[in-house]
């Protein structure tokens, strides 16, 4: 399924990301699983997504991204 291998794929660039602490790279993975996760209905695991990928551009200062998250949590 489509959704499963995008899962898979951002599983794996988030855990690149993570070895190398690039927190926007960090933050841009847990965002695009935050979308896989509510296009599953697994609301509660995409809120979770959401609010860590929001914490991050928070503290890098990327006003766009923060945008973003919050529209995705509304």
């Amino acid at each position: 399924r489509p959704l499963d291998q995008a899962q898979t794929c951002f599983e794996g660039a988030l855990a690149t990301y993570q070895e190398l602490d690039y927190q926007h790279g960090i933050a841009l993975s847990l965002h695009a699983l935050g979308n896989i996760y509510f296009a599953q209905k697994d609301l509660a695991s995409a809120r979770r997504h959401y609010e860590e990928a929001l914490a991050i551009n928070e503290r890098l200062g990327h006003r766009g991204n923060v945008l973003y998250n919050q529209y995705s949590l509304a």
